[in-house]
C-alpha cells in the first residue's frame, strides 16, 4: 500500500509539471502572435499616414502650378494684345502718310496721341484686371492649402495619440503576462492595473470587451499571488476610487472570472470597503 501511494504522487507530481509546461508554451506562443499582430498594424498605420502626406504634398504641388499657369497665360495674353496695337498703329500710320503726305501731318500727331493714350489706359486696366485674378487665385489657394493642411494635421495627431495609446497598452500587457508566467504576480499586478487605466482613458481606441479582458487578468493576478486570501485582497483592490469608474466592467468580469474561481462571486455579492 505505501508503495501505491508513493507512486500515484509521483504520477500526479508529474502531470502537473507536464500541464504547467504546456501552459506556459501556450502563453508564449500568444504573447509572440499578439506581438506580431501589432507590430503588422503599426506598420500598416505608418504606411497610411505617409501616403495621406504623399497625397497632400501632391495637391499642393498641382495647386502651384495652376498659380504659374495663370500667371504665364496672362503675360502672353498681354503681350499679344501689345503686338496687336502696335501693328494697327502702324498700318493706320501708313495708310494716313499715303493719303496725305503734308496737310496730315497735324492729325497723324493727334492720332498718334490718342493711340498712345489708348494704348495705356488699355495697357493699364488688363494690368489690373490680371493683378486683381492673380490674387483671387491666390488667397484661394492658400485658403485651400491652409485646410488642407489643418485636416491632415488634425488627422494625424489624433493618429498618433492612437497609435501611442495602443502602443503604451500592449507595454503594460506583454509585461503583465511576463510577469505572471515568471510567478512575480506583485509585478504582474501592477502592470495589468497600468493596462487597465490606458484603455480606460482612451476609450476611443479601446472597445469594452479590452477593459473587461484588463479587469479579468488583474483579478487573477491576485488570486495566483495568494489564493487562500484572494476575496480579502481583491476587495482591498477595488476599493480604490478608480474602480468606481468601471463598475459594469468590473460587473462582467468578476462573472467571467467565477468560471475559474467561485469563491469571486463574493466580490458582486458582498459589499467593497469605503
Amino acid at each position: 500500500m505505501p508503495s501505491r501511494t508513493a507512486s500515484r504522487i509521483v504520477v500526479a507530481l508529474l502531470a502537473t509539471v507536464s500541464m504547467q509546461t504546456s501552459a506556459n508554451a501556450q502563453a508564449k506562443a500568444v504573447l509572440q502572435h499578439q506581438l506580431e499582430e501589432r507590430v503588422e498594424e503599426l506598420e500598416k498605420r505608418v504606411d497610411a499616414e505617409e501616403q495621406k502626406a504623399t497625397k497632400a504634398e501632391m495637391e499642393k504641388d498641382y495647386l502651384q502650378r495652376v498659380q504659374k499657369q495663370y500667371e504665364a497665360y496672362y503675360k502672353e495674353a498681354l503681350e499679344t494684345v501689345k503686338w496687336s496695337l502696335a501693328i494697327f498703329g502702324l498700318f493706320l500710320t501708313a495708310v494716313l502718310a499715303i493719303a496725305s503726305r503734308f496737310s496730315l501731318q497735324i492729325f497723324d500727331s493727334q492720332v498718334k496721341g490718342a493711340l498712345t493714350g489708348a494704348s495705356a489706359q488699355i495697357e493699364q486696366k488688363f494690368a489690373e484686371k490680371m493683378q486683381t485674378e492673380i490674387k483671387t487665385l491666390q488667397a484661394e489657394n492658400a485658403e485651400r492649402l491652409t485646410d488642407l493642411e489643418n485636416v491632415l494635421s488634425k488627422q494625424i495627431s489624433e493618429q498618433v495619440t492612437k497609435v501611442e495609446a495602443r502602443s503604451k497598452r500592449g507595454f503594460f500587457f506583454v509585461q503583465g503576462l511576463s510577469f505572471a508566467m515568471t510567478r512575480e504576480h506583485k509585478q504582474a499586478l501592477e502592470a495589468f492595473r497600468q493596462t487597465l487605466e490606458v484603455t480606460i482613458e482612451n476609450p476611443q481606441c479601446f472597445s469594452p470587451d479590452m477593459a473587461i479582458c484588463d479587469l479579468v487578468n488583474l483579478l487573477r493576478s491576485i488570486h495566483d499571488r495568494e489564493p487562500e486570501k484572494f476575496v480579502e485582497n481583491a476587495r482591498k483592490e477595488l476599493a480604490r476610487d478608480f474602480y468606481k469608474t468601471v463598475q459594469n466592467h468590473l460587473n462582467k468580469a468578476i462573472a467571467e472570472l467565477a468560471h475559474e474561481f467561485p469563491e469571486a462571486h463574493r466580490l458582486r455579492d458582498e459589499p467593497l470597503p469605503q
